[in-house]
């Protein structure tokens, strides 16, 4: 049993909240923060606990909030006192070290004094699993990496999380999530009362995304058309694709007001051009989609192609 499970709310609470610790109002503080910072629809926060900071969740602005912890108790008494969030809030039992299939997909993910209880490892698999935007984190730096746990009257109940504490560092967690593909957008410090302090960072998602150009042939759009249907039911299907789009050149805004709709292309010079826009999560994954469309498209498409098409790669910024 994993020992969050043996560690009562009301003990976990009445200690985060004393006045020589702080850590439950201060990550209220943080979690208002967390939850208005970007621009998404569906958040989930890792180890919700009885929902503190839920009281910021905004109706208008989410969707769907998914709460995930691994203590029943504390899920239940999340669902009770938030229950005017019956439409968004869905609470769900998890273990992350065994249970990752189980993890829906958020645009946002919280994860406050958390990755503290599965390392790096299963955080990172975690998150790529959920498919996140934005990840923000919230982890306490401690004075003396001896007493990770405050001094209090509920210290006690405390005593079996060795087993599963890691000591996470700001630099290392840095470091593990851009190894997954994530970039460092923030960070930022509040003070405890005890010497220690919480440090809230934020991370972006960078995608790695190709551009083509296609330049067909004025007697091979037909055809050249008909393939994209087929190349875009099998490209979405590759392993880490986020999005497709193609679309073909039609409009200009040469020689119109600037503030006036662009004017249609009427005549055709050459060749007419289509692009595709395709987004991976990981450069991994699209470099073994790119050769699957090499294997089963290049042939076909350089006979409609007064060209070879033109591929142009990068990071999402």
């Amino acid at each position: 049993m994993n020992p969050w499970e043996g560690i009562s709310l009301s003990d976990y609470e009445k200690h985060m909240a004393l006045d020589s610790v702080r850590q439950l109002q201060t990550m209220n503080e943080m979690m208002k923060v967390q939850f208005e910072a970007y621009p998404v629809t569906t958040a989930m926060v890792f180890g919700i606990a009885g929902g503190n900071g839920l009281e910021h969740v905004n109706q208008e602005m989410y969707k769907k909030i998914y709460g995930i912890d691994i203590n029943e108790e504390y899920l239940a008494a999340a669902k009770e006192r938030f229950s005017y969030l019956k439409d968004i809030l869905e609470c769900r039992r998890i273990d992350l070290t065994c249970e990752l299939d189980l993890l829906p997909e958020a645009e946002l993910v919280i994860a406050n004094l958390f990755i503290e209880y599965v390392g790096y490892e299963t955080f990172k698999k975690a998150i790529l699993k959920s498919k996140a935007k934005y990840v923000s984190c919230i982890i306490q730096i401690n004075s003396d990496e001896e007493s990770w746990v405050s001094d209090s009257p509920y210290i006690h109940a405390f005593d079996g999380l060795d087993t599963v504490h890691h000591q996470i560092d700001e630099k290392d967690l840095t470091k593990a999530m851009k190894d997954i593909g994530y970039s460092h957008l923030k960070t930022d410090e509040y003070l405890l009362p005890n010497g220690k302090k919480l440090v809230m960072i934020d991370f972006k998602r960078e995608t790695f995304i190709e551009m083509k150009l296609f330049q067909v042939k004025p007697d091979k759009l037909n055809e050249f058309e008909a393939k994209i249907e087929e190349m875009y039911r099998n490209q979405l299907k590759c392993e880490g694709c986020i999005t497709l789009k193609y679309f073909k050149r039609f409009y200009t805004i040469d020689g119109i007001e600037l503030g006036e709709p662009p004017r249609e292309l009427t005549k055709i010079v050459k060749c007419v051009k289509y692009y595709s826009y395709w987004e991976f999560d990981t450069k991994e994954n699209y470099g073994n989609a790119i050769k699957i469309f090499f294997d089963n498209y290049n042939k076909e498409l350089q006979k409609l192609l007064i060209a070879p098409f033109d591929i142009n790669l990068g990071y999402s910024i």
